[in-house]
């Protein structure tokens, strides 16, 4: 029996604006086929699967099947999408095909959505980072040295020049301030492929490429020659880049002195890349960390916002030096006990994928990570509660107690899922008659910034401390109680 033809569905403003056509279907039926057509008495030919679409920028199974793994949706087009291997039962595709609109034009795809200034100030602190390293320069003399070792390979000079310049060029790149960056501006170079040619990353193609001279020194040669070209590359847009900015009297975005500031970024999918989701998710994150302000203030001053930018949805807050540091110190914390958890994380995704050990049989180690970072995070918030703080009464102190771990223990759920809360200080002191506790305050956010670095996190992810302390509320007068180590 051949299927009745559909009513054809009237083209949305959204189908119009991008010249596309249509479905005359819902999606997930099986269309008419043009070789069963009515009366024949032939059956209807089932419709053909669609292609995989390219990696989307929300895709409604990204958060609950895989864990964050299409966190950079807008950056990244050129990978598929990773849903189908998932073992969930396929109920959804791609947003863009459950809604019937197909794949987002290829205009889209591919752009970086970053603020002008921090631009600046990226680029500027990329070009002194070349110029402090001299990397295009050490890695033009291992290339050199290779060349030489390749026309003359009885001649030990070429060997010995080798050995010479990979070791100043070791020294250099060990010590590169791009090491240092802040964990946002990491994402932006990861996004603008520079990560490669810096820092550690720089010194790691090296001696992989090294390594290979023990084999073939033609090869080697030749992979240092491509990591010049792309170094010299990189060192003409950059000075274009700059030069350009400049002319148009475009500034570049700097702490002020004495300032202190929290940046977070929000993956898209966490809010379905939708604007009434991240508003309620600003709100939301304000108040997880107003609870800092509090303790260290003695109230809860709004937040005033310095930028929003970022590939993912990015906002950059200004915070008084003795919150951010309190901020910092607990970030550091969560950071430091949560490596442990990404360990687990890890195993947890093999054995899954293995099909060693069901849902169900992994569902206590669930557990127990869970209350193993709860605990963590009930002894960080004493912790910020016996410290230095604003004068407030005793009753409140056991109020912000309980606001801090609920605070401690959201901000981990937001980590494992792919969020980034990072704090900076300028180390230079404000102007005028600056406070001694806040200098203090900044130099040793400066001292932290380092250790918040951003975390790769591999497989779905593992905490809901949040749903746990709804499930199970702190029974009254437990604000003392604090946890054993």
């Amino acid at each position: 029996m051949a299927y009745p033809k559909p009513a054809a569905r009237r083209a949305s403003s959204w189908d119009r604006a991008r010249g596309l056509t249509p479905r005359p279907y819902p999606v997930g039926s099986v269309p008419p086929s043009p070789d069963g057509a009515a009366g024949s008495g032939e059956p209807a030919k089932a419709h053909p699967p669609p292609a995989p679409s390219v990696f989307r920028p929300q895709c409604v199974k990204a958060k609950p099947a895989c864990g964050g793994r299409l966190r950079r949706a807008l950056t990244r087009p050129r990978v598929k999408c990773e849903c189908t291997p998932c073992r969930e039962p396929p109920v959804v595709q791609h947003a863009c095909d459950m809604l019937g609109r197909g794949p987002l034009p290829s205009a889209a795809e591919g752009t970086r959505r970053l603020n002008v200034e921090r631009l600046h100030a990226i680029a500027q602190a990329v070009r002194a980072d070349l110029n402090a390293t001299a990397a295009l320069n050490g890695v033009r003399a291992l290339r050199d040295a290779l060349t030489q070792q390749l026309s003359a390979p009885s001649d030990p000079a070429p060997q010995q020049a080798l050995s010479e310049a990979f070791q100043r060029l070791s020294v250099a790149l060990t010590d590169a301030p791009s090491n240092r960056f802040s964990p946002a501006w990491r994402q932006v170079l990861d996004e603008l492929d520079i990560s490669p040619l810096l820092g550690r990353d720089l010194l790691d193609r090296v001696q992989a490429t090294l390594q290979r001279n023990q084999i073939t020194v033609a090869i080697a040669a030749q992979d240092m020659e491509a990591l010049t070209g792309e170094l010299d590359e990189l060192t003409t847009d950059l000075d274009q880049l700059l030069t350009g900015l400049s002319a148009f009297n475009i500034g570049a975005e700097a702490l002020a002195p004495g300032s202190a500031e929290v940046s977070v970024l929000v993956p898209r999918a966490e809010v379905d890349n939708a604007l009434s989701p991240l508003g309620r998710e600003l709100v939301t994150l304000e108040g997880l960390l107003l609870p800092f302000v509090e303790l260290a203030t003695g109230s809860r001053a709004p937040l005033p916002v310095t930028a929003v930018s970022s590939s993912d949805f990015g906002v950059y807050l200004t915070m008084v030096p003795a919150a951010a540091l309190m901020l910092s110190t607990a970030l550091d914390k969560i950071l430091d006990t949560y490596k442990k958890v990404l360990e687990i994380r890890a195993l947890r995704e093999q054995l899954e994928r293995q099909a060693v050990l069901s849902a169900a049989a992994l569902a206590p180690v669930d557990e127990e990570v869970n209350q193993y970072m709860s605990d963590a995070n009930r002894r960080f918030a004493d912790e910020l509660i016996a410290g230095k703080h604003a004068d407030l009464p005793e009753t409140r102190l056991n109020e912000l107690r309980n606001d801090l771990r609920r605070s401690l223990d959201e901000i981990a759920d937001r980590i494992d899922h792919g969020y980034n809360i990072d704090v900076r200080a300028s180390a230079d002191p404000a102007p005028g008659d600056a406070i001694p506790a806040d200098v203090e305050a900044l130099q040793l956010i400066v001292s932290i910034s380092p250790r918040l670095k951003f975390i790769n996190a591999t497989g779905r992810p593992i905490l809901r401390l949040a749903e746990r302390a709804q499930q199970n509320p702190e029974p009254p007068g437990d604000e003392a109680a604090a946890p054993a180590e």
